[in-house]
């Protein structure tokens, strides 16, 4: 008999106490069946994650994937992966899953998920194939599992991808029904890779955005066409939690004040709602200042502007926390180059 953490093969805070306060009086209107609630049907071809705000779904393993178990999570793939250059490692796979799912748990101040499958299909074609999923989706959570491709690395997987998902599910079956805004947010924010396209679009024109849009979930499909920029303001208003908060310490508490009010009212909240229970008074503009302070190190205005103007050149693009930017000398005829005096080297563009 093997132990029970073995791996098993098989063939197939005070701003919680103010968000309550101000979303007390809102009346609560009672869910039509008992909990749990059931899982809502999920379509790939539309939206890459589940509802929060659903219950979970058991896992669907398709018919002839091979499955291994191990520390709470199981890691299904198609075996025809095996047959590339590079050998899918399951057993390395399920640890990762395990380790990212247990940072996931820190950053959000909640108990670790208790099980999480992840499906690994054999390539991106038949993924999309298989699910239907428009061009650009390279991964969802559907409620019972997370579902990736296979590709060309070690890793036989995007990472960042992976993480922002794991989050999906972390959220939902610890959190439940949050803000669609923080939980695209929190996801992007941990799965890694910044929106900087999207950010610098939004810090150059400074147009007016109204964050009661977030709350209609499918402006977050990828279908939808700002998807994009709904995108960029939810992970720059996390940044903007950060940045507020002095740390990530900070991404919990509002986290526990999202839980504290699914649990008594059973409810989405609204977009707005828990935002301004929160943050009382700021709005767009005060998460674009404090977006530019976080990349820039100065608040949008005429200096920016200058920055704007000219080459910028960005180092830690992979990490929402580390990302960093400034304008930087012309090059020649190059609109790409790469700042080795930097530590880690910065990409440097004309146009970004």
């Amino acid at each position: 008999m093997g132990s029970a953490d073995a791996p098993v093969r098989q063939s197939v805070a005070p701003a919680t106490d103010r968000a309550q306060a101000a979303l007390a009086p809102v009346p609560v209107v009672p869910h039509k069946v008992a909990d749990p609630r059931p899982p809502a049907t999920f379509d790939a071809a539309v939206e890459h994650t589940a509802d929060p705000c659903t219950a979970l779904a058991e896992p669907m393993v398709p018919e002839g994937y091979e499955q291994l178990t191990t520390a709470g999570i199981t890691v299904a793939w198609n075996p025809t992966v095996q047959t590339d250059h590079v050998s899918f490692r399951p057993l390395s796979t399920a640890h990762l899953i395990a380790g990212v799912l247990e940072e996931a748990a820190q950053l959000t101040g909640t108990d670790r998920r208790a099980h999480l499958t992840v499906i690994v299909d054999v390539s991106l074609e038949d993924f999309r194939a298989r699910m239907r999923v428009p061009a650009g989706v390279r991964g969802f959570y559907n409620g019972g599992e997370v579902r990736l491709p296979s590709g060309p690395s070690d890793l036989r997987m995007n990472l960042s991808t992976l993480r922002h998902e794991i989050m999906h599910a972390q959220i939902h079956a610890t959190v439940g029904c949050v803000p669609r805004w923080l939980h695209e947010g929190l996801a992007t924010y941990f799965g890694g890779v910044p929106p900087v396209k999207e950010w610098f679009a939004m810090l150059r024109s400074g147009e007016p955005f109204d964050i009661a849009t977030l709350h209609d979930p499918t402006v977050f499909d990828p279908v939808h066409p700002g998807a994009a920029r709904m995108y960029g303001v939810a992970a720059a208003m996390v940044v903007y939690i950060v940045q507020e908060g002095g740390g990530e310490h900070a991404l919990p508490v509002v986290v526990r004040a999202a839980k504290a009010v699914d649990q008594r009212g059973r409810r989405r909240i609204a977009s707005s709602q828990l935002w301004h229970a929160l943050y009382p008074g700021a709005g767009y503009r005060e998460v674009l200042d404090r977006l530019a302070e976080r990349i820039f190190g100065m608040p949008r205005g005429p200096r920016l502007e200058h920055v704007f103007r000219g080459p910028i050149c960005c180092m830690g693009r992979s990490n929402v926390s580390a990302l960093s930017c400034w304008t930087a000398q012309p090059l020649g005829s190059e609109s790409t180059w790469r700042d080795e005096t930097s530590v880690p080297g910065a990409m440097c563009r004309t146009h970004w």
